[in-house]
């Protein structure tokens, strides 16, 4: 039975459903967090239903004390997080808005639920990982850390591009502590947003998004959980400071 634990944020739905249950069936306990109580406890169910372990903690990833509550509260019950998952975040619902179009709020509310938000949580988290002088901490950034996206705004670009200078230095300062830092820039992938805004687009307007992907189609949410489980796991022990693409070919460096 493997006792490392891990805390996945934004876990009750789309890619952080899917990093919750490929780490519990490779014998994580995992903490999934999130804001919706419903959607939290059925991700954990389905887990523990399926002879994994998972508990789920409510918690406001924009909700700084809230965060600090949330990864103490972990550490004093389990002693410890080995893998801190920052997946919380999100785009646009519907059509981005045009940059000069953007209000000061939607660009501040952009920039702390998918930039701040980690920042908290590796703030909260590393202390009593270099007391131990262990831990892994993989942050889900997107495609649009490369290329503008466009899906969302101009501050979910900033955001996750954000994200990637972040991790690099927070790999620069946290290896000598044995911890690893490691980015995930997945491109269109299916989680239940970003499926329900891709039936909106014209067939006109899926063929030219498909059309710059090599592989011709959009991702599954288990293709990046089995990253995410292969950054936390021991086979990636010498994986530090990376940042990798998960995008069919969208965007190849």
């Amino acid at each position: 039975m493997n006792d490392s634990v891990a805390l996945v944020t934004g876990g009750s739905r789309g890619i952080g459903r899917a990093i919750c249950q490929t780490l519990a069936r490779q014998h994580w306990l995992v903490v999934a967090v999130a804001r919706d109580r419903q959607a939290l406890a059925a991700t954990a169910q389905t887990i523990v239903a399926a002879g994994g372990r998972c508990e789920h903690f409510v918690c406001d990833a924009r909700d700084r004390s809230a965060i600090d509550r949330c990864v103490t509260t972990i550490e004093r019950e389990h002693g410890k997080i080995d893998l801190l998952v920052n997946n919380a975040g999100g785009g646009t619902a519907g059509r981005p808005l045009a940059a000069e179009e953007m209000r000061d709020q939607d660009w501040v509310d952009m920039i702390d639920l998918n930039l701040t938000s980690v920042y908290r949580f590796c703030r909260a988290a590393v202390p009593a990982m270099k007391a131990r002088r262990s831990g892994s901490i993989v942050n889900v950034a997107s495609v649009a850390a490369h290329v503008a996206s466009n899906l969302s705004n101009v501050a979910y670009t900033a955001a996750k591009t954000g994200m990637v200078g972040l991790s690099r230095h927070l790999a620069k300062e946290l290896g000598p502590f044995g911890i690893r830092v490691n980015t995930i820039a997945p491109g269109i992938v299916a989680s239940e947003r970003v499926a329900a805004k891709y039936e909106t687009y014209s067939e006109a307007e899926r063929a030219s998004i498909l059309g710059r992907i090599p592989l011709g189609r959009i991702g599954r949410v288990e293709e990046v959980a089995a990253v995410v489980a292969f950054l936390g796991s021991d086979a990636a022990s010498y994986i530090h400071g990376a940042l990798i693409d998960i995008n069919g070919g969208l965007f190849m460096d």
